[in-house]
């Protein structure tokens, strides 16, 4: 069974994982893989959000495994429900395909469409403005 855990590090930054190694008495280290950092951004509003990014470049996918010295964990805890369920879809989306993620995003806009056009009695697409069209200048 995977074990997924949070851990703050004593750079301030804090990672979901799953855990396949734990300290030992012959290695201090921890393995670890599918990383992903949790970045904490505020709207205008002062809402929070958190998003996930990759936490180190081109190491995503089973067989790309990570050590972690012990010692520069500050702290560990069981990720909520939420969260642990966010953490497997983003797991899930950086596995996809470059076809399958464009099959998936073209299908949420298909339903962001119908939910804006029951909605509303203007089209989706009137929304939508190119930019920049053939005739705009950026200076």
């Amino acid at each position: 069974m995977k074990e997924i855990k949070q851990f703050k590090l004593v750079s301030g930054e804090e990672i979901v994982c799953e855990v396949v190694e734990w300290p030992s008495d012959e290695f201090t280290g921890m393995v670890i893989r599918r990383v992903l950092m949790i970045r904490t951004t505020f709207d205008e509003k002062g809402n929070r959000y958190y998003t996930f990014r990759p936490w180190m470049a081109l190491q995503e996918g089973d067989e790309k495994f990570i050590s972690v010295e012990g010692a520069h964990i500050m702290g560990e805890a069981n990720p909520d429900l939420v969260m642990l369920k966010n953490y497997q879809t983003a797991i899930e989306n950086n596995e996809l395909s470059e076809e399958e993620l464009m099959e998936k995003v073209e299908t949420y806009v298909k339903k962001m469409k119908q939910m804006y056009n029951q909605d509303s009695d203007q089209s989706f697409d009137d929304n939508i403005l190119a930019f920049p069209s053939k005739n705009d200048r950026i200076h």
